[in-house]
């Protein structure tokens, strides 16, 4: 559910997002340059720690850009993209899963996660 006005980012999620965008990946560039000024347009309904970024008019589907695996295994943040009507590839939000326990209210510290370009062969695999 969005939030009615925008709202920065938080230390952890701006943290979380700038380590998301460090791997290299095709069109890493232009991704990193809208972090700098991606703003939350909502969460995730169950309170989990997930946000959603404000995007332009978007096409249906996404893409994983990024993944982060816990180092225990017990969760995975993964960054995505939306392609918007202009045909241009826009950061739509960060996507937490937790395994075992309750779900992530909170991100982490991204130096407790490994993290990797996606590669959708190796998808939840730690190194």
């Amino acid at each position: 559910m969005a939030n009615p006005i925008p709202r920065s980012l938080t230390s952890r999620e701006r943290a979380f997002l700038d380590a998301l965008v460090e791997p290299e990946f095709p069109g890493a560039v232009e991704l990193r340059r809208q972090a700098a000024a991606v703003e939350v347009s909502g969460g995730c309904a169950c309170g989990c720690a997930s946000v959603d970024f404000v995007l332009p008019a978007v096409r249906p589907g996404m893409r994983i850009i990024t993944e982060a695996i816990h180092r225990d295994g017990t969760g995975e943040v993964i960054l995505f993209t939306r392609h918007a009507h202009t045909g241009q590839e826009v950061l739509a939000g960060i996507e937490c899963f937790w395994y075992e326990g309750d779900s992530m209210t909170q991100l982490p510290p991204p130096s407790e996660f490994e993290i990797r370009a996606y590669d959708p062969d190796r998808r939840g695999v730690r190194d």
